[in-house]
């Protein structure tokens, strides 16, 4: 596959303020479809846990666990290699008639492998039921769960497609609202009616079903009318491209699951329960660069396709630093309060707050080069991207063996720690090799020093606090940050380009600030 190739450093055509504007509706889009699809998640869980009790919802949360692990089989990385392809006969004007080639290809590619997906689990259920987990009831479970796998594999190719032309509401309203509300509403109908665990998997199916025939209606003004032009990608290209997706996220699954693992096997299941809370906490640092990345891939692989190093430039700097400007309240106080928020679990859950503090310091480093990913893979380099999480796993699981028997819960922190900062550097450093594009400018020191006095009145503020529960710690901490980082970012002077950011991303909100972006 060739790859682009960007204009030398004397383009100097800068960011226009519609793409500033694009940005943060779509990072707003991102964000409440984020959190809507996490919230009605964690609802969902609830109401289950209530109706069929702890015990029937751990059979169920093993389907879950079969079925996620059966998208990634299905999916295969042609999500992304949709965006990728879609955007590149966008910009291929003798391509823009076919547009939708590259779609086809993917849904042809994806429905074979979902089907297969789905014929494995339906055969091995039985067996996967019965002597792995001794669960009988499990098996019929899985096998309804299967049955939607190729429904939801189309609709989320079909939602990537509308990404591609950096339309970021279908993606809100169709896969994070409209999918789970109804999976939702069917699942606890289902169970009013004693349908049990199994009412569970029918209503995946069903909500998949209905959530590819909306996506389908979805992407029809996005295709033009006549149907001539140069060919889009083959599937040789597709399956050059997503083959490598496939394996590296196998790997990046693996790559965070094995101190976990070790630390069980080495130190007991205790004190492996308590990373993964650890670790689980660390991750919502990473919440907002999860809600930046629909729109920040098509927007990349638009200024990399036209070859513009200076748009890709200040574009990479604009988002990193706003994933910073509100990914650092998250992160700081994960770490001022690391030991009130481990409590928050059980008293038992205090030894982890070292353990917490480090991984939330390897986030800082996740977020605060940005993403990488999106612009290694938005560039066609998805080998390296395997690469990198090959390099990942191998650097690990070393360290796990290492560090865990001796040092136990800080010797699994520090091991996921310093390769989740050292694989983050080293895409870093290969952008740079292969575009000649960083993100960072004086400008980033503005959050950090917003961060910076804003922890240091925190911490103040906790040493009157040690009298109230653990959950009260916490909050007086992120009440008594929040004015002082606000305040702070305002004495400092906001960019014209943040400005712009979150003039958009009010407006999203109906709120009209005094900006205008011309």
């Amino acid at each position: 596959m060739s790859h682009p190739t960007l204009k030398p450093a004397g383009d100097r055509e800068a960011i226009h303020p519609r793409q500033v504007t694009t940005l943060g509706k779509g990072v707003f889009l991102g964000i409440a479809g984020l959190a809507t699809r996490t919230g009605l998640t964690y609802l969902y869980t609830y109401q289950i846990i209530q109706v069929v009790g702890a015990e029937a919802y751990g059979v169920f949360a093993i389907a879950l666990s079969l079925s996620a692990i059966g998208m990634i089989l299905a999916e295969s990385g042609l999500n992304l290699s949709t965006i990728h392809f879609t955007v590149r006969s966008i910009q291929e004007q003798s391509a823009l008639p076919n547009v939708k080639q590259p779609l086809q290809r993917s849904i042809t590619i994806g429905i074979m492998m979902s089907l297969l997906t789905t014929a494995l689990f339906w055969v091995l259920s039985p067996w996967i039921a019965s002597q792995v987990y001794g669960r009988p009831e499990l098996a019929l479970v899985i096998r309804l769960q299967s049955l939607g796998l190729p429904f939801f594999t189309t609709g989320n190719l079909l939602i990537a497609f509308t990404q591609a032309f950096k339309e970021i509401r279908y993606r809100f309203w169709v896969r994070d609202l409209l999918q789970p509300a109804a999976e939702i509403s069917l699942g606890l109908l289902l169970l009013s009616f004693g349908s049990g665990i199994n009412g569970l998997g029918l209503a995946f199916t069903v909500s998949s079903i209905l959530f590819c025939l909306v996506a389908a209606r979805a992407i029809r003004q996005f295709i033009p009318a006549e149907q001539a032009g140069q060919p889009g990608a083959s599937y040789v290209e597709i399956l050059g491209f997503s083959a490598p997706l496939f394996v590296s996220r196998i790997l990046g699954t693996l790559f965070l699951k094995i101190p976990h693992l070790v630390l069980g096997a080495a130190a007991g299941f205790q004190l492996s329960g308590v990373f993964n809370v650890a670790w689980d906490l660390s991750r919502f640092g990473t919440f907002f660069l999860l809600a930046f990345s629909g729109i920040f891939s098509p927007m990349v692989a638009e200024e990399i396709l036209k070859g513009s190093t200076q748009r890709l430039k200040e574009l990479y700097a604009l988002s990193t630093r706003w994933l910073l400007l509100i990914s650092l309240p998250l992160i700081s106080i994960m770490i001022i309060g690391a030991s009130p928020l481990m409590r928050v679990y059980g008293e038992e859950f205090q030894v982890g707050y070292s353990a917490l503090i480090i991984l939330a310091l390897s986030q800082l480093i996740n977020v605060g080069v940005g993403g990488t990913d999106n612009i290694i893979v938005m560039a066609g380099r998805t080998r390296l991207d395997m690469l990198n999480n090959l390099l990942g796993l191998g650097l690990v699981a070393g360290l796990s063996y290492a560090l865990i028997p001796r040092y136990q819960l800080v010797g699994a922190a520090l091991a996921q720690a310093l390769v989740v900062a050292a694989i983050n550097l080293l895409k870093l450093l290969e952008i740079w090799l292969i575009l000649h594009v960083h993100p960072f400018n004086r400008r980033f020191t503005k959050p950090f020093l917003g961060a910076l006095l804003a922890s240091a009145g925190a911490v103040a503020a906790r040493q009157f606090t040690g009298g109230l529960s653990p959950l009260l710690q916490v909050t007086v901490s992120a009440a008594t940050f929040a004015p002082i980082y606000l305040l702070s970012l305002l004495l400092l002077r906001p960019e014209t380009a943040d400005l712009q950011l979150l003039t958009a991303f009010l407006a999203k909100l109906g709120i009209k600030f005094p900006y205008k972006t011309g």
